[in-house]
């Protein structure tokens, strides 16, 4: 058995770099444009570059540490997406091998076996349905999504630990996780479910004690979950209750549980980003989730394990959901890569779990006969099933080899999402003709669902890209964009600073001011705002109102 501990982490490390490898030949892609491609601020290992790491929400996100990861990419690889690839994928062979020993140790503890083949078994095909589902390669063709791959990397150092009573090590590395991305923030939440099953805590120690070992993990979490908060307000990516009701949250965050569940087990190639599906749809996977929500809790004293691991998946998701950002919070397959860490478990838990005393006889009987091993039916369905989770993989993965790809694909199942995303790519090669049309095409796909916020972001953008063009007419047009995105988000203060801009070309001042200082009401203490609004002022002569204004930029 030594040379199978030795032979299995190295297996799992190997089939996972084989299923994803292709991803070394993808370029940059998605939002690697914004942080990689057009930010050079992280760009070494530096003071200037630490110092602005470790002090930035740039793009909405508090993640130091993954910033060093790519400051460390700039300075081995340049700005080859190949080397930064590697570094990923890299990284989740890393999780794959630490998920398998995890596992190995949960299902030691709530299995009644001593057998070292079932748990290893069990444990490797539980790390390699982690490792090698398809709903993995989003997080790797992305370079951007790192934070995902690394936060959780310190987080399952943080169950391993814990999982040994070493808590102050795991306290450590919990640090670690928030710094690289505050994912794990409910952490505190995770370890006791893990008190209670699988390592039965609750019967050796009172309930008020096991929350009191908690509280340290706590407030370790809470700076990070109120930075991520302002993080998300400066993004804008906070949604008023009176904008995205209870009930409506409520809904999404069902329908979102749903739909992992579901992307788990249903294995195909599908856009990797949604924002809304058809109503029957979205039914029948809010259905699911209350379904299988009222099944494992009624199933929780015999089935322990069902529950625990449902909860699990429920708790990880939480802040991604669509409860707090909402309805601009896709559902994407990168959220679920740490959430369904405990639906690997419970499979594995399957695989592995003993046969019972009737089933051994008569295996035992027939193995007198023949051949025949009472685990080898587990066994060949195992290998089938993660062969073809891999080939999934290897083609998931080519779908993101670069945007005309990516594109292309998504169009053909998404087409209002995916005309968006063309118009923002295009803009960001200066093709404003190009953005104009696809944006049009998705505002004329997308207009009729009702999501008014999500359609005036996209009147916003389009009046933008106008504009950005400034041909005959584009300004007129602009305006009206502008507009109309403000009547549908009068909360959103970026096009009353859009319209001012606008009015600013078309050297009506009066109006201007009005508009500028419309999205200050909105956004009191934005700098730029105030900066913006100073100059106009002073360029008509309102000196006195224009240092007001400067000094409060300045201020801000």
């Amino acid at each position: 058995m030594s040379r199978l501990k030795v032979l299995a982490p190295l297996a799992i490390a190997a089939a996972t770099f084989i299923a994803f490898i292709p991803v070394l030949s993808n370029n940059f892609i998605g939002d690697d444009f914004s942080n990689l491609l057009r930010n050079r601020l992280y760009r070494g290992l530096g003071w200037t570059q630490l110092s602005w790491m470790f002090t930035t929400l740039y793009m909405g996100h508090y993640r130091p540490l993954t910033w060093m990861t790519f400051g460390f990419d700039y300075l081995l690889w340049g700005m080859n997406p190949t080397g930064y690839h590697l570094t990923s994928l890299l990284l989740h062979c890393a999780n794959a091998v630490l998920f398998y020993f995890i596992s190995k140790r949960l299902l030691a503890s709530a299995l009644p076996t001593n057998d070292d083949w079932q748990l290893t078994s069990g444990a490797a095909f539980a790390a390699l349905m982690f490792a090698v589902h398809p709903t993995r390669a989003e997080v790797l063709s992305m370079v951007t999504d790192r934070k995902e791959l690394l936060a959780c990397f310190f987080f399952l150092w943080v169950v391993y630990f814990y999982l040994q009573g070493r808590t102050r090590l795991a306290l450590g590395f919990f640090v670690l996780s928030l710094l690289s991305k505050a994912t794990a923030i409910t952490a505190p939440v995770l370890l006791l479910i893990l008190d209670w099953y699988p390592l039965g805590r609750f019967r050796e120690k009172n309930f008020a004690l096991l929350l009191h070992e908690k509280i340290s993990f706590a407030l370790v979490a809470l700076p990070f979950a109120l930075i991520a908060l302002i993080g998300r307000e400066e993004q804008q990516y906070l949604i008023s209750l009176a904008t995205y009701g209870p009930l409506s949250r409520v809904a999404q965050a069902l329908y979102s549980i749903g739909f992992y569940v579901w992307r788990t087990v249903v294995v195909y190639e599908i856009p990797p980003q949604f924002v809304q599906a058809p109503t029957v749809i979205s039914i029948v996977l809010i259905g699911l989730t209350v379904v299988l929500t009222v099944l494992f809790y009624l199933l929780r004293n015999r089935w322990p394990v069902a529950w625990a691991s449902w909860l699990w998946m429920v708790i990880s998701l939480s802040p991604v959901v669509g409860v707090i950002q909402a309805p601009q919070a896709f559902i994407a397959d990168r959220y679920s890569y740490a959430a369904c860490l405990s639906l690997a478990v419970l499979v594995g838990g399957l695989l592995s779990y003993p046969l019972r005393e009737r089933a051994k006889k008569r295996s035992e009987r027939r193995r007198e006969d023949s051949y025949y091993h009472p685990g080898i039916t587990k066994i060949v369905a195992a290998a089938a099933i993660l062969c073809v989770l891999a080939g999934s993989s290897w083609r998931q993965t080519g779908l993101w080899k670069n945007m005309t790809s990516f594109l292309t694909h998504m169009v053909e199942s998404n087409p209002g999402q995916a005309h968006q995303f063309w118009a923002i790519f295009l803009a960001d090669q200066a093709d404003y003709a190009g953005a104009i049309a696809h944006m049009r095409e998705a505002l004329a796909i997308e207009r009729n669902l009702g999501l008014h916020v999500s359609v005036a972001d996209m009147h916003n953008s389009l009046g933008y890209f106008l504009t950005q063009r400034a041909q005959n007419g584009d300004l007129e047009e602009a305006l009206k964009e502008y507009q109309t995105a403000a009547e549908l988000d009068p909360e959103d203060a970026t096009p009353f600073f859009n319209l001012g801009n606008v009015y600013t070309k078309r050297r009506e001042f009066g109006k201007a001011v009005q508009k500028f200082e419309q999205a200050l009401k909105l956004e009191p203490k934005n700098a730029k705002f105030h900066a913006t609004l100073a100059k106009i002022l002073s360029r008509i002569g309102r000196e006195q109102e224009a240092e007001s204004s400067f000094q409060k930029s300045d201020r801000d």
